[in-house]
């Protein structure tokens, strides 16, 4: 649980949190299913959404600031729909497979133990962010700005240095192999 998170809400629906305040401060979501819920005028501060379906969620306007994903599914979900101020976010155990977050601001943002195949990051600011035991196999960097971040848990990546900004990320030797996919080069490794 976030160390702001101090209430706690198991067992919701979509339906359920349709019938709530739009403001959620402090809150830790556990074991709901919100999927195909409309978040579109909601507001997350300090929440934690953990063990949570969140697949097919409508986020378009939706606020997160200090907002951690633990074991959540994320399947398909649009977050570059999200508005991005004060946007702040970790995700530990989620599964996000097919999402885009194109666009967004997440510098400094962990991913620890995610699946993040076929993700949207076109666009998106992921300076100094952190990739811990995370397949990001399919997914989609251009325009990225990924400066200093950590790949070095990351693994499955193809990354164009062109068509990024790569400038002191760091990489383990094998995570190498997905800087030169580009030039065609056979890498023994």
């Amino acid at each position: 649980m976030s160390k702001h998170a101090k209430t706690v809400r198991t067992g919701l629906d979509a339906a359920a949190l349709a019938a709530e305040p739009v403001d959620h401060e402090a809150i830790c979501f556990r074991d709901c299913d919100f999927r195909g819920a409309d978040f579109g005028t909601r507001r997350f501060v300090d929440c934690v959404f953990e063990d949570t379906n969140l697949t097919e969620v409508r986020w378009r306007g939706a606020t997160l600031n200090g907002v951690a994903f633990k074991g959540a599914k994320l399947l398909g979900a649009d977050l570059a729909q999200l508005r991005t101020a004060f946007l702040s976010l970790s995700f530990e155990d989620t599964r996000m497979d097919y999402a885009n977050l194109g666009g967004l601001g997440l510098a400094k943002t962990r991913f620890v133990g995610c699946s993040l195949v076929d993700v949207g990051f076109v666009n998106a600011d992921l300076s100094g962010a952190v990739f811990v035991r995370c397949d990001l196999s399919g997914a989609v960097f251009r325009g990225t700005n990924l400066s200093g971040a950590d790949l070095r848990g990351a693994e499955g990546f193809v990354i164009d240095p062109e068509a990024n900004k790569i400038q002191k990320a760091k990489v383990s030797v094998h995570g190498l192999a997905g800087f030169l996919t580009r030039y065609k080069l056979e890498v023994d490794i």
